[in-house]
């Protein structure tokens, strides 16, 4: 019996640790998304601000302007592929956190069952000898039936 005891509480320690490595992962794949959507969000940003009409550009200047342009689009679409990414990543994440969690939940739901039963046989046991005891013709120390 101790053999199990011992086997069902490796088995929980193991998977609380699975599960506290998958929140870890959970928590960097967020991190990630989030760094990923805010310079998706600089790039956008940098696109979208208007050139100074003050500012003489000449022909190449606006040559240089424009194929600024075409490079920050470029860099726009590969950072929306990172986020796109770093979602799916962080969606694999939480179904790995959930299913440790769930995991855990169970073999600790299982251990605790295990426990409550043990504790309930030793008390039937105890009340069986404290029954056996006290049955009628045993006497006491003191001589009294």
């Amino acid at each position: 019996m101790t053999r199990k005891k011992n086997r069902l509480a490796t088995v929980e320690a193991l998977y609380a640790s699975r599960e506290t490595t998958a929140g870890r992962e959970l928590a960097s794949a967020e991190t990630t998304l989030l760094q990923s959507r805010q310079q998706y969000q600089l790039l956008i940003d940098e696109r979208d601000r208007p050139c100074n009409p003050q500012t003489n550009l000449g022909v190449g200047g606006l040559q240089n302007r424009a194929e600024f342009l075409r490079r920050l689009e470029q860099a726009i679409r590969q950072q929306q592929l990172v986020v796109e990414r770093a979602e799916l990543e962080l969606k694999a994440a939480r179904q790995r956190f959930v299913h440790c969690r769930q995991r855990t939940m169970a073999v600790g739901k299982a251990n605790a069952k295990r426990l409550a039963t043990q504790r309930s046989r030793a008390e039937k046991r105890e009340q069986k000898e404290q029954d056996a005891w006290r049955a009628p013709g045993r006497h006491t120390e003191a001589g009294e039936p």
